[in-house]
Order: C-alpha cells, then sequence, then structure tokens
C-alpha cells in the first residue's frame, strides 16, 4: 500500500501535497477522539515522554503531532529529490515501532517496563511487548486475540481514559462524552448478560423446525449469479430468469468489492480487469482462506469462463491435479481442466465430465453446490453443446434461484447448521426437548460410513460437519438414555 501511494505521487511537487494534506487536515482534525489532547497533557505533566508512530504518511502525521503538541513523531516518509517526489518510500513504518521510538529519542535510554503503549493492530506488536503497561485500543480481531492470551487490557474509547487514571495515575479529565463508536466495534446496549442470552436463545431457538432442524438457507452470490447467467446466454436459455440475473447483479454493482465488481462488468458490460493476476492477488490479502494455487486457479477460472475472451488461465499443472477431495472439489478441477485443454479436446476428457454431471445431477444441484454445478455444464458446453445433460442441469439449477433472482453457492448447510445451534443452545441451558429432537435430526443423518454431510441431499461427508455434530449430539442427548449411535457394523 505504500509503495502505491508513493508511486501515485510520483513527478508531484512537495509543496503540491503538503498543501493538499493541509487543507485536508482542517476538514478532518475535528474528528480525533475528545480524549487525546488532555491524555497527552496528563502524559506530559507525569512525566512521559509522548511519542506518535504511525504507518500513515509522514506530513499527516506532523499535522497530528502539531495539533496535540508531540515533538517526536514518525510517519511513513516519501523520498522526493529538486522539490518532487521520485514515486519511491523512503521510510516505512509497518512494525519494528520499538525501534522507531529509540530512533526518537537518540542516545536517551527508553525505560521500557515504565512505559506506557496504546496500540489497535498487529503493527504494534513490538511496541506494546516491550512496555510495562500495553494497552490494546479498539485492537483488529487479531490484535485482541493475542491481547487475550498475555492477559493484556484491552480498551475502547469509552474506556481508555478510566484506565489509565486507575492503572498508571494520570490525572486526567474524562470528557463530557466519547465520540460514537464504529458500528463494527459498538458496544451492546448495557443489559444484564443473562438477559442478552435469553434474547439470543430465543432467536436460535426460533429457528428450529418442528423435526429439530435449523434450515441454513444460503443468500445469493455475485459469483454463481454470472456463472449462471454466462451459461444461460449461451445455452439460449430461460430469458425470464436471465432478466433476473442481470437485474440482480446490476443491483450488487455498486455494493461489490473489487473482486465481484470485475466479475459484474465481465459479465454485463463485456469489460475484462486491466491485471487479472493482481485483482487475484489483492482479494486474498487480508482474507481469511489461504491463498493456495488451487484457490487461485478458481477464481482464475470464473474470470475466465464469463469474460469476452476466450477462456484462459495462468496456473502452474499441479494446479489442475485432484486426488482424494471432495467430490464437489473433484467436479469442479476436472471442469476447469476441460476448459483449459486447447483445442481439439480429447472425447474421453468429455465423456468422463459428461458421465460425472450427468449421474450427479440425478439426485438434484451435484452435492447441493452450485458453484461446481454450473462450471460442469459451462464446460460441456465448449465442446458438446446443446446436449441433453446441459439443458437437464439448467432445470435442475434454475430451481435454485432466489427471490432476489441471484444464485446461492451452495442451496442449503440444515446439518452443519443444526448441529453448529445445537451445540450454542445446549450450553445456554435450553429446553431439553429441544435439544433431543436436534439431536434424533442429526442421528437420523448419520452416514454408512459413520460421517456427516453438511446438508441433507449431499452424499460426501466433511470432518468439519462431523465434527460439530458428534459434540452436539452427545451434549444434547442425557446419560443413560441409550441414544448414542456408533456407524452400522462397528462396535
Amino acid at each position: 500500500m505504500h509503495e502505491l501511494f508513493a508511486a501515485m505521487l510520483t513527478d508531484v511537487p512537495c509543496r503540491a501535497v503538503s498543501a493538499v494534506v493541509a487543507d485536508l487536515w482542517q476538514r478532518q482534525r475535528e474528528r480525533l477522539f475528545d480524549f487525546t489532547r488532555p491524555l497527552v497533557a496528563a502524559l506530559k505533566e507525569a512525566g512521559y515522554v509522548p511519542l506518535l508512530i504511525s504507518g500513515g504518511p509522514q506530513e499527516m502525521v506532523a499535522h497530528l503531532a502539531g495539533e496535540l503538541g508531540v515533538a517526536l513523531f514518525r510517519g511513513t516518509q516519501c523520498e522526493s529529490g529538486d522539490g518532487l517526489f521520485t514515486g519511491r518510500v523512503a521510510s516505512m513504518v509497518v512494525d519494528g515501532k520499538d525501534v522507531f521510538a529509540q530512533v526518537l529519542v537518540g542516545e536517551a535510554r527508553i525505560d521500557w517496563p515504565g512505559s506506557l503503549a496504546v496500540g489497535n493492530s498487529l503493527g504494534d506488536l513490538s511496541s506494546l511487548s516491550r512496555v510495562g503497561r500495553p494497552v490494546a485500543f479498539e485492537p483488529t480481531p487479531a490484535l485482541r486475540l493475542l491481547a487475550r492470551h498475555r492477559s493484556w487490557t484491552v480498551c475502547d474509547r469509552t474506556s481508555l481514559l478510566a484506565h489509565l487514571r486507575d492503572q498508571a495515575a494520570l490525572r486526567v479529565p474524562l470528557p463530557a462524552r466519547a465520540r460514537e463508536v464504529p458500528s463494527d466495534r459498538r458496544a451492546m446496549p448495557a443489559m444484564p448478560v443473562a438477559s442478552a442470552v435469553r434474547l439470543l436463545t430465543g432467536r436460535l431457538l426460533a429457528q428450529v423446525s418442528g423435526q429439530g432442524a435449523v434450515a441454513g438457507e444460503c443468500r445469493s452470490r455475485v459469483t454463481e449469479s454470472a456463472l449462471m447467467l454466462t451459461l444461460l446466454r449461451r445455452a439460449k436459455a430461460l430469458p425470464g430468469v436471465q432478466s433476473r440475473l442481470h437485474a440482480y447483479l446490476w443491483d450488487s454493482r455498486m455494493t461489490a468489492g473489487p473482486f465481484d465488481a470485475a466479475v459484474i462488468d465481465a459479465v454485463l458490460r463485456g469489460i475484462a480487469p486491466a491485471d487479472r493476476h493482481r485483482l487475484i492477488e489483492q482479494t486474498f490479502v487480508g482474507a481469511a482462506q489461504h491463498s493456495s494455487d488451487r484457490k487461485k486457479l478458481a477464481l482464475e477460472a470464473i474470470l475466465a469462463v464469463v469474460g469476452p475472451e476466450p477462456f484462459h488461465v495462468d496456473a502452474p499443472s499441479h494446479a489442475f491435479e485432484h486426488h482424494n477431495e471432495a467430490t464437489w472439489t473433484r467436479l469442479r478441477q476436472i471442469a476447469i481442466h476441460h476448459l483449459h485443454v486447447p483445442e481439439p479436446v480429447a472425447p474421453e476428457l468429455t465423456a468422463r465430465l459428461l458421465r460425472m454431471t450427468e449421474r450427479g445431477q440425478a439426485r438434484g444441484i451435484i452435492e447441493g453446490n452450485v458453484f461446481a454445478h454450473l462450471f460442469a455444464l459451462l464446460s460441456l458446453q465448449r465442446t458438446v453443446p446443446g446436449h441433453r445433460v446441459i439443458a437437464d442441469g439448467i432445470t435442475v439449477l434454475a430451481k435454485a434461484v432466489r427471490d432476489d433472482g441471484g444464485m446461492p453457492f451452495i442451496t442449503s448447510e440444515e446439518i452443519f447448521c443444526t448441529a453448529t445451534a445445537g451445540l450454542a443452545l445446549s450450553r445456554a441451558g435450553a429446553d431439553r426437548q429441544v435439544l433431543l429432537a436436534m439431536g434424533d435430526y442429526l442421528a437420523a443423518q448419520q452416514a454408512g460410513n459413520g460421517g456427516f454431510a453438511y446438508a441433507q441431499d449431499v452424499v460426501q461427508t466433511d470432518t468439519d460437519s462431523t465434527a460439530h455434530v458428534l459434540p452436539s449430539c452427545t451434549r444434547s442427548i442425557p446419560s443413560g438414555t441409550g441414544r448414542l449411535f456408533t456407524p452400522p457394523g462397528r462396535a
């Protein structure tokens, strides 16, 4: 990010940037938390030397430091020469803020055990780990988890000053009111914990059907909706469904992220992304999922199959391999490989994919996985357009169109959702009869191999679902009832 920011400023006069930053600061300075100015004053009075170290641009950090009266500060600096920015980063504040702190104080010795550090992300880890009073302020999820593990104080804008008054003996007045907490970190309205648990328990119980199941229906997604619209256009099928999918994608464009926006632009406007590989790399930045070659291949294939150009993806050969994966993963990999093979495609490859698709969709959407099923049909459309299997698959998939006109990733996951809800309700002490009904429902879904699928109409069992179902069943069934179960033919 810092490198991109510096590159944007290539050959821009430094004075022009300074003027823009000064104007921006005047418009944004009122966003400072009410407690910041009295906090800095109290720190100085108590004998602390305040340091302001931020990953933000040095020009903006300088305005903030001036506002707070902090003499020692450091931000990310962009290189300049002859009054112009060169487009390179001169000094980047990413981590190691304890090192920057020592640079700022020069030859002076820092009393780390007697110092205080306040940070909100893993970039502050080095300084938080060294001081005697670390405070995680409205931390990111990763820092919050680490702070809990290391027993660090966690504060927000409503509690920081009170904590410092009590623990660091700072004589700092509490502001009349704290600024509004961001919606994603806002504290719950004050109420007894027991009342909150009752409300949440009631909300969960309302989701349990008479058979003891929680439906777990999935919402529409841009990816599957774009793939379905592409398939219907190429097959010249279901114009009414095409119109609904088009409307869903059009409505989703304004709030779509970069990858989804690129998919929508490719389908609705025939515009391919300027740099597909860079877009995919950026999509994995900050994502919970690991950016393996296989996952990158899936994103490559999505953009390639819905785009205006002939299908082509750049991926290592091993990304196409399939061994002992789930059935939907194997089907997707074979379909992408089939699309990727240059003309002429070997007839046996098409025949294999045709058999797998026909056999799988005889029970409905293949393993409940709309994404994999769509890729199989799109791949077959390349070599056997108009085949009966494609027409039958389109009929099956059209039944999954949601009320908003879009398509989901999977149709449902009632087994997984019931197991997860059962664990929560059991811990909350929910009604025993409801828990028994949920346990009985889950027990009835056990497959012949002893495992559990994620949904009723899915044959493939998986570790995630089984790991949730087993404790859910055992917690919901009282000891001595004889309802615990084992796979058929096993002791």
